[in-house]
């Protein structure tokens, strides 16, 4: 299966591949690994296969991006968008994942999606271990990092020099 609903030719992208007018997503497939719940963030490894992703394009993708889309859970067989006769067969997480690198070994690469545990049902995540599916990615874009504030930001409160009531 190719990284998109249309195979890329010899040379193309997987961007040009699956080009029209209308941008169409990225459907990756991969298979999920293990998850990270944290305080505030949850993470789910995935892995993917090198002979559908090309490294340049994995590295454009994996590397300090934020990915929109969803994670989908699919049978064997099955396609991304192929209708299901019961909605609640349906495993999938919609949100923003942060990607901040990947690894590359012989026969896949590997990455893990990062997401904020408020944006999602944590309660869903455990059905996608070890698991194969798809990251459909319906756009890109840089990760925002805050920045902690430092003495004098306008977001510091200055309450000023104690009083000493003690001289009058």
């Amino acid at each position: 299966m190719s990284a998109t609903a249309a195979k890329p030719k010899k040379g193309q992208s997987i961007r040009q591949a699956g080009a029209s007018s209308k941008r169409e997503p990225i459907v990756v497939p991969v298979t999920f690994g293990t998850v990270s719940i944290g305080l505030k963030t949850c993470r789910i490894g995935i892995s993917i296969e090198r002979k559908t992703m090309q490294i340049t394009k994995a590295d454009e993708i994996f590397v300090d991006r934020r990915l929109v889309g969803r994670i989908e859970v699919v049978r064997e067989g099955e396609s991304p968008n192929q209708s299901k006769f019961l909605d609640d067969d349906k495993i999938i997480v919609e949100g923003a994942f942060d990607v901040t690198q990947f690894s590359a070994a012989a026969e896949h690469y590997g990455t893990g999606l990062n997401m904020r545990k408020a944006s999602v049902d944590v309660t869903m995540l455990d059905r996608f271990i070890k698991r194969s599916g798809f990251l459909i990615i319906e756009s890109t874009g840089e990760i925002i990092k805050e920045k902690p504030p430092r003495p004098g930001d306008d977001n510091e409160i200055d309450f000023g020099e104690p009083e000493d009531d003690a001289e009058e």
